[in-house]
């Protein structure tokens, strides 16, 4: 994407990385680019470029250059005197190509000085026939080297950033949330499934997904943003007709924070460090579609079916809609959190991990709040807050791990698009060469709000949406309705 926005053209690249799309996106943004001439002003990018070109010499080319004789014999009649004058003071008698190009020291002044004026005929005369045979060669073009018009820089033009799901070929009838066989239902009063590993046949092939995020989920944990992981205590398969897939156990507070009665107890009973007497909660685990977004209708079902059976649920999922997201900050019956599943994992074995990976992340809620000026609607994103399940408490940062963050000032429910976008970024500035590059010809203090947290004044429609996107790749969607207001 960026060579073929270096040369001026149209361009289509892929990655399912979230990380890898922010960085090019970043890149191209902040980048600039040489102007190169065009090869018919009025027709622009499509009529070409005026590019270099070389002479492409071949034997032919001199063989049957007659120029190259008339230029020898002219500059012989220079030389043929001027070698025989050297002779006769060295009292040699050189060819042509026995002259050395480099005078002895012995030599008499006269001769070192007739010796230089001869070299200099023969570099002259060389370089003459250079150029002739040149002339006479046919020139080829070098299209990998336009060429450059000084004085003008070029930023790179409008792109987007699209998703397209999967297609997959499923029953129109049927739920994207994988189900379990009936037949696996009724098995064991502990709630495990039925083949001897704790797992069931699925209806379809979905439910193997299920089963390999309820692994990694198990074995990875939560990462929470700032450092740590929740990990559950105990996490299993479920029968479940909803859409609760899975149920475990995550401790509250971190190791060596028990009260103190429960550790007195703890040692009385095994050796310290053998028994985790942690009071815990109880969550049910909900996992979205492998193809397509969690939508609200999931979690109010997720909501439904955990109450008066769970403490809270977890939501996860590879994106959220807008309305599930808008959801999700109501203040509800039960504490519910939503996770993020990395992209990466559908790639399987294909990848290296580690366990540092980040495979399940805290679904974050961004805090925007939205003003009327006298210049017109003003929006503020005071940064991110997320709720911790192990503490209870709702962590919030002031927008250094916002990535970047946009605007849309007429939003209609179904297509965000962008209006106004800012890249905060946090470290070092990545702006600073682009304004370099531009000075005087932007406006300073406006490109300063490339980085801000506040967006321009705006005339906004019946709705405005607000997308966040945080430094590993999440997406958080806030939507504002306007329609009600004084």
């Amino acid at each position: 994407a960026y060579v073929a926005e270096q040369w001026g053209r149209r361009w289509i690249t892929c990655d399912t990385s979230r990380v890898a799309l922010a960085l090019a996106r970043q890149r191209l943004l902040t980048a600039t680019f040489p102007y190169y001439e065009l090869a018919h002003p009025e027709q622009g990018v499509d009529a070409g470029f005026v590019y270099e070109t070389v002479p492409h010499i071949t034997l032919k080319s001199i063989a049957q250059n007659a120029k190259i004789d008339e230029v020898y014999d002219r500059y012989q009649e220079k030389l043929e005197p001027l070698r025989a004058e050297l002779n006769r003071i060295l009292k040699q008698s050189w060819e042509e190509w026995q002259i050395p190009q480099k005078a002895d020291d012995n030599w008499p002044t006269e001769a070192k000085q007739i010796h230089r004026q001869y070299w200099a005929l023969r570099r002259k005369r060389q370089q003459e026939i250079d150029r002739v045979i040149a002339e006479g060669a046919e020139q080829e073009t070098l299209y990998d080297k336009p060429l450059v018009e000084r004085g003008k820089v070029r930023v790179s033009g409008p792109f987007t950033v699209e998703s397209i799901p999967v297609p997959t070929i499923e029953d129109p009838d049927s739920s994207p949330i994988a189900q379990w066989e009936e037949s696996a239902r009724d098995v064991h009063d502990d709630d495990t499934l039925s083949d001897g590993s704790g797992y069931a046949a699925a209806r379809d092939a979905g439910t193997n997904f299920i089963l390999d995020m309820i692994e990694a989920l198990k074995k990875a944990g939560i990462n929470r943003v700032g450092g740590g992981t929740i990990r559950f205590t105990k996490l299993h398969p479920v029968r479940s007709a909803g859409v609760i897939q899975a149920e475990g156990e995550i401790p509250l507070g971190e190791p060596g924070a028990e009260p103190k009665d429960l550790r007195e107890l703890s040692e009385s009973v095994v050796a310290p460090g053998e028994l985790d007497l942690r009071p815990t909660k109880r969550f049910g685990v909900s996992f979205g579609p492998r193809y397509g977004p969690v939508t609200l209708g999931q979690v109010e079902e997720a909501v439904n079916e955990a109450r008066g059976r769970y403490d809270g649920v977890v939501v996860v999922g590879f994106t959220f809609d807008a309305p599930a997201q808008e959801f999700l900050k109501r203040k509800l019956p039960i504490e519910v959190m939503g996770a993020y599943i990395n992209p990466d994992v559908l790639v399987g074995d294909l990848l290296k991990t580690s366990r540092a990976s980040q495979v399940f992340t805290l679904f974050g809620q961004a805090d925007s709040v939205v003003t009327k000026t006298e210049e017109g609607h003003v929006v503020e994103v005071r940064g991110v807050d997320l709720y911790d399940p192990q503490t209870g408490e709702v962590h919030s940062d002031q927008g250094e791990n916002i990535a970047a963050w946009f605007l849309d000032t007429d939003y209609d429910d179904r297509c965000f698009n962008i209006c106004q976008a800012f890249f905060p970024g946090g470290g070092k500035n990545p702006w600073q060469k682009l304004a370099r590059a531009l000075r005087g010809t932007i406006d300073e203090e406006v490109f300063d709000n490339l980085r801000s947290l506040k967006s321009l004044p705006f005339t906004p429609g019946r709705k405005i949406a607000v997308k966040v996107i945080d430094h590993r790749g999440n997406e958080m969607l806030e939507v504002f309705d306007l329609s009600k207001e004084e």
